[in-house]
């Protein structure tokens, strides 16, 4: 006869229903673990810490302290695989921040694109290298700065 009382089941039991072994994505012969419960908005995976009532932390965090045991302090966990939703412990290394931001992909991201959001080609010929860094095309520059002449003389002739 039932008690009333539920008992949860024990966390790495909810943990492993959380994921399933990728069929797209690997790292040095080992599957990605793709984590397939929630995920927050810029990819990575939460999980409800057991008694934290309601708290979640990182679904890869919780993964390696689990499995590999504590994070030293000073040190976050870097994705060899570059899967934010991976929660392989075989995927995961402990490194500083400024060993994981240059490992990151962020600006290869950008890099990578051949041309801007409106279409053009990134070209020698299309494309404005800004000094600050960074680059943008040409054609949508022009265009945007026809558009800010026109709204300019606009206004000009409303106070004539």
């Amino acid at each position: 006869m039932s008690t009333g009382v539920y008992e949860r089941p024990e966390p790495v039991v909810r943990f492993r229903k959380k994921w399933k072994l990728s069929t797209e994505h690997s790292y040095k012969g080992t599957q990605c673990w793709e984590w397939v419960a929630y995920t927050r908005t810029d990819g990575y995976g939460e999980f409800g810490i057991p008694k934290g009532k309601g708290k979640t932390c990182l679904s890869h965090i919780w993964a390696y302290k689990h499995f590999c045991g504590s994070i030293r302090e000073g040190l976050q966990l870097d994705h060899l695989c570059r899967i934010r939703h991976c929660v392989n412990p075989e995927h995961l290394e402990a490194v500083t921040q400024q060993e994981n931001i240059r490992r990151g992909e962020a600006g290869q991201h950008n890099a990578r694109k051949t041309q801007c959001p409106h279409g053009h080609p990134y070209s020698k010929k299309n494309t404005y290298l800004r000094p600050g860094g960074g680059r943008t095309c040409r054609a949508c520059k022009n265009a945007s700065s026809r558009a800010a002449r026109g709204r300019r003389r606009l206004d000009l002739r409303k106070m004539v």
